[in-house]
């Protein structure tokens, strides 16, 4: 029973099983969530955004201790403690809805707000403060243990998979390892989408009238399915425990161990300044004086550093536009949030696993070596500047009575002010996005403003409303199916002349996301290829460190580009909310604008990795896993490296020979 465990492939298959969880719950179900989040909580988009940058400030703040110390660990047990770590975060997630008041989107038991000239008194429905700020830091707190949990699982996954496999069976692992990712959070929008949103966030109490998952001001079951996520995590934790610290033969690694101990005595008798050995290595690896100067070399291995530094700024795409590709759809199609995240994740999940599996298999078949991987992230990078174009494919804003630079059609009115002469007496709330669209082709805020008095449910569909005597819609009133006469209906008026981009704008996403999760394969055979064994758990560590680094910006950055296209918040109790409209034109613009600055940087820094490799830097890892730097032009120093080169090749043979057994 005990031999089972000591098999790669059903490693592999428990690591893909949680990196999967993971991305459902991180990539998936939270993304998916953002908008009810902002309905619920009255969080802005940049709010929104800092909450996924905290899972990315752990994995930052917790990256050289995991790539340093979890590197000479037990690494299948540290990953058993990481699921276990995400699945309390899980459960915290679902904690503030225990606490907070029930959902109540306007002040009556209907989602509709008529004009009432005698209003009755109400009971207000804010949110306090108190219950929103301690909401709000239970979040920040779910995310930052995710991040130390993500850490140990993307740093430690890599290496121990390169330790335990063939050099070319590598590529064929961590492909799969990789797609599991995309998969993941693709599953994660649609079963979102599909499912947890369409469940009234309440469970046990009746939704208001009129009040349906197309509704603005909807806010589905967000909280239920991180409850689904930490249980599913709890469950992968436990095999975990049972992997031994080291699953590959040992003839294998004694023969490369014997390689490193041979080249450390060889650094000693020509000089350099090496006080480790095998044998002391183990003593002394946790040691700070090891730490540093390890941390030296590898961050002045350009080759490295520049590729560590283009995929920060990919990051900052990544992080952004996963987080807010749902609402993004959401606002530019005039799509409901449930649908949006099915969208989403149809968009992704096919293109980011063929982009991982397919790139990662083909590398293998080919023997890409690590130049020819960053020859090829280049130019990865340069199709991607041209696939973020897609964002000019732009689904204007109707116009919006009182907003948008619209005003009522009467003589009382002002631009960009809600309240008009004619709804004045209404004493309508603006706490509820609750749209109209007018015969007028006029959208408004809610039928209050509309000053409408009079409605009645279509027949074909309870929730879908029909209106009338309208005092600030200007025009004759139009026959239903249903024979009634009526002014406005429920819902926004769409943009004239339609949209017709959805579909052309998902291809190109596709197509960028493949471009993304494909280079992902060649970028951690660079990572793996240009670093020396000892190395390369320190190294995934700095790359774990400034990718995240990208993503705390991306969410940041685009949630407040976001927010500058908002014409119109929402008010609860005095104080600004979440977003009700956005200025689509602008959105759209600008998220461009970032996304082709960002990769246009990622695109300089790839090549210059790819340049330092090609010019300056040779690397053995082929034969012996070490790297060795420039000449400088000695020849003394060349003869040495070549007396080398005939030692390694003689070791090269049995090493492969070792392999060919395995």
């Amino acid at each position: 029973m005990g031999s089972m465990w000591k098999n790669v492939k059903l490693f592999t298959f428990f690591a893909i099983l949680f990196s999967f969880t993971q991305s459902l719950m991180i990539n998936g179900f939270f993304p998916s969530s953002v908008s009810s989040l902002e309905r619920r909580y009255d969080l802005t988009s940049t709010q929104a955004g800092f909450l996924s940058s905290a899972y990315d400030i752990s994995c930052v703040a917790f990256g050289l201790i995991v790539g340093y110390v979890g590197g000479k660990s037990h690494r299948p047990r540290a990953l058993a403690l990481g699921s276990f770590l995400l699945a309390i975060a899980a459960f915290a997630w679902a904690v503030p809805q225990s606490f907070t008041r029930p959902y109540k989107p306007s002040r009556n038991d209907s989602a509709h707000e008529l004009c009432d000239v005698t209003p009755s008194e109400f009971t207000s429905n804010c949110l306090s403060r108190t219950g929103q700020s301690g909401a709000y830091v239970i979040f920040v707190f779910a995310m930052i243990l995710g991040g130390f949990a993500g850490t140990i699982l993307y740093v430690l996954t890599p290496t121990f998979l390169s330790d335990n496999t063939t050099k070319h069976a590598f590529f064929a692992h961590t492909g799969f390892f990789n797609a599991a990712s995309p998969l993941g959070a693709a599953i994660g929008y649609i079963v979102a989408g599909s499912v947890f949103l369409n469940i009234y966030v309440d469970l046990g109490t009746s939704r208001p009238d009129g009040l349906t998952p197309e509704h603005p001001a909807w806010v589905g079951a967000w909280w239920l399915q991180f409850v689904v996520a930490g249980c599913l995590l709890l469950l992968t934790s436990l095999p975990l425990l049972c992997f031994p610290g080291r699953i590959r033969r040992r003839r294998l690694v004694s023969v490369r161990e014997s390689i490193e101990m041979i080249e450390e005595r060889e650094k000693k008798s020509i000089g350099e300044d090496s006080k480790e050995s095998a044998s002391t290595s183990t003593q002394t690896g946790r040691s700070w004086n090891e730490f540093w100067g390890r941390l030296r070399v590898v961050l002045r291995n350009p080759v490295l550093m520049f590729a560590i530094f283009g995929n920060m700024f990919l990051a900052i795409v990544v992080g952004g536009l996963n987080l807010f590709l749902p609402k993004f759809l959401q606002q530019q199609f005039s799509i409901p949030a449930s649908s949006s995240s099915i969208v989403a994740g149809a968009a992704t999940v096919p293109s980011a696993v063929l982009g991982s599996v397919v790139v990662g298999l083909v590398a293998k078949r080919i023997k890409l070596s690590g130049r020819g991987s960053a020859n090829g992230l280049w130019i990865f990078a340069v199709i991607g500047v041209g696939t973020v174009l897609t964002f000019l494919m732009v689904c204007k804003t109707g116009p919006i009575a009182g907003s948008m630079n619209s005003a009522y059609n009467d003589s009382g009115s002002s631009k960009d002010n809600l309240t008009s002469s004619c709804n004045v007496q209404c004493s309508c709330e603006t706490e509820t996005f609750d749209p109209i669209c007018g015969i007028d082709k006029f959208t408004y805020f809610s039928p209050c403003h509309a000053g409408c008095t009079k409605s009645n449910a279509t027949e074909e569909d309870d929730d879908d409303f029909i209106y009338w005597d309208c005092s600030c819609i200007k025009a004759d009133e139009r026959e239903s199916d249903e024979g009634y006469l009526y002014q406005a209906k429920s819902g926004s008026c769409d943009p004239e002349g339609g949209c017709p981009w959805l579909i052309p704008f998902c291809v190109f996403t596709a197509l960028a996301i493949f471009i993304i999760f494909g280079g992902g394969a060649l970028y951690v055979n660079v990572l793996i290829r240009c670093v020396a064994k000892p190395d390369r758990s320190l190294g995934l560590g700095i790359h774990r460190m400034f990718s995240h680094c990208g993503f705390i910006v991306g969410p940041i950055l685009i949630g407040a580009v976001i927010d500058l296209s908002c014409v119109l918040w929402s008010s609860n109790c005095g104080r600004r909310g979440s977003c009700w409209v956005y200025d689509n034109e602008k959105m759209a613009y600008y998220v461009l604008i970032v996304t082709e600055a960002v990769f246009t940087l990622a695109f300089i820094c790839f090549f210059v990795s790819w340049w330092c490799f090609k010019k300056e830097m040779e690397v053995a890892i082929d034969e012996c896993d070490t790297v060795h730097p420039p000449s400088m032009n000695n020849d003394a120093s060349t003869g040495e490296r070549k007396e080398e080169e005939k030692k390694k090749k003689a070791w090269s043979d049995d090493t492969d020979q070792s392999a060919m057994e395995y």
